[in-house]
């Protein structure tokens, strides 16, 4: 099952009778008739929490894609580069190897002189 964060955090504080206000403002004047006014609690409403939730998700979920997408493609770096390595080496005891051998076949194969036989 599924379940959307914001609509989970509406539901508790609607369990827990619990309401979100604007903090710079918490209370909102009405003026009346009689030119007095009456106060009520600036509340946030549901639609604006749900939202800022959604929007406060989505964007950490993007930051962690972002994370992971860099830390594949370090890691792909760090292979490619592993492998380069790998290759080079591999090329450079070949070279090494068959010029050795190469030597070796030459030295066999030439006629010595002026050794005694």
């Amino acid at each position: 099952m599924k379940t959307n964060i914001a609509e989970l955090v509406c539901e508790v504080l609607k369990n827990k009778k619990w309401g979100i206000f604007f903090k710079n403002e918490p209370m909102q004047s009405l003026p009346v008739q009689d030119g007095t006014a009456i106060f009520k609690v600036n509340e946030v409403k549901e639609e604006k929490v749900v939202d800022a939730i959604k929007q406060a998700v989505e964007e950490r979920v993007g930051e962690w894609q972002n994370h992971q997408t860099g830390q594949n493609q370090n890691d792909n770096e760090s292979l490619s580069g592993t492998n380069q390595i790998l290759n080079d080496t591999e090329e450079w005891l070949g070279s090494i190897l068959s010029s050795k051998h190469l030597w070796l076949k030459n030295l066999l194969t030439t006629p010595k002189q002026g050794l005694i036989s």
